[in-house]
């Protein structure tokens, strides 16, 4: 398992090309093979791609200058969510047709083939998602292995509900991608990504998830408390968190409720929020000890919910307790 202090490149990738053959070839290194043909409809091609990189995670801001149509088949071990920034795009998945737009994504799943036409001003952010961690998260969320992959519906309405959450959950991880933040703040935001696609979209495997969780089980409980008390900088998911209990993220989260009143995530907080404070009262002077350095390595990525944590759990500002060392 990586350490708190384990980061990410602070290097995006930059792909820059206006020759069809260059573009097709590099595109295809940062995606899968595909071919990319000029429809004629006007434009130059000026293919431009800025790209944030985890192991499993991709978020790129994708534009050819021009109109295209891109076939890259089946994807197979990634799903591909496609959100225009301005323009549109038509995408063919299997055998459904979605127009997206600004506000309305498309999601490219992985066992059936893509063709997708971009307007000569379209510009996407295409976010590429290892289909290991989506049938990982499905699988702590039923508690049991998956045989097949998860379909989901192509369109997503991506202006309301969680949907529109999505959209600000990825800003979130493309800054802290961009930043090298480490992956105790980087994996649950990853895993907060795929939940919110596995709640905020339809797909196969929708009416599984919302049955009723089994009943919780104390030793369960026990076991996620003490690793958490243990070591609250590993960079713990509630996926991690229900595979070492042996159960379902539902599972989990339901003794948690039933036997505490909060949340494993918010159980794993308040273990976070604690050593923090250890950490500014103890801090000396002449270390020049900040209050973001010490929040980023506990995994507090937001400042300011961060700040409203730590000041209704502690009755002062962080910067205050630092202040009084």
């Amino acid at each position: 398992m990586e350490t708190a202090e384990s980061t990410r490149s602070t290097a995006p990738e930059v792909i820059r090309s206006r020759d069809l053959d260059d573009a097709r070839v590099r595109l295809s290194r940062l995606f899968s093979p595909h071919g990319l043909t000029v429809d004629g409809r006007g434009g130059t091609l000026d293919v431009q791609v800025i790209a944030w990189k985890s192991e499993e995670l991709t978020v790129a801001r994708v534009r050819h200058g021009c109109a295209v149509e891109v076939t890259p088949g089946r994807l197979h071990s990634y799903y591909n969510i496609n959100v225009p920034l301005r323009g549109c795009s038509t995408t063919r998945n299997g055998e459904t047709v979605v127009e997206s737009h600004r506000g309305r994504g498309a999601v490219l799943n992985p066992t059936f083939d893509t063709v997708m036409s971009w307007s000569s001003d379209c510009e996407q952010l295409a976010v590429k998602i290892d289909r290991r961690l989506i049938d990982r998260s499905l699988e702590a969320v039923l508690g049991r292995p998956v045989d097949r992959a998860v379909v989901f519906d192509t369109g997503w309405d991506l202006t309301r509900g969680v949907g529109e959450a999505w959209v600000r959950t990825i800003e979130l991880l493309r800054e802290s991608l961009a930043s090298g933040a480490p992956a105790i703040v980087v994996r649950p935001l990853e895993e907060l990504a795929v939940a919110q696609l596995l709640t905020g979209n339809n797909h196969s495997f929708r009416g599984l998830m919302e049955g009723d969780p089994p009943p919780p089980r104390l030793r369960s409980l026990s076991r996620v408390m003490e690793l958490v008390d243990a070591d609250p900088a590993a960079p713990l998911t509630v996926a991690d968190m229900a595979r070492i209990a042996g159960t379902s993220v539902r599972a989990l989260q339901a003794a948690f409720s039933e036997r505490l009143g909060i949340t494993p995530t918010e159980y794993l907080r308040q273990a976070r929020l604690a050593r923090v404070h250890e950490e500014l009262v103890q801090a000396e002077p002449d270390e020049k000890t900040t209050v973001s350095e010490v929040a980023s390595r506990w995994g507090f990525a937001h400042l300011p919910r961060f700040a409203a944590a730590y000041r209704e759990k502690y009755g002062e500002t962080p910067s205050r307790t630092l202040g009084t060392r």
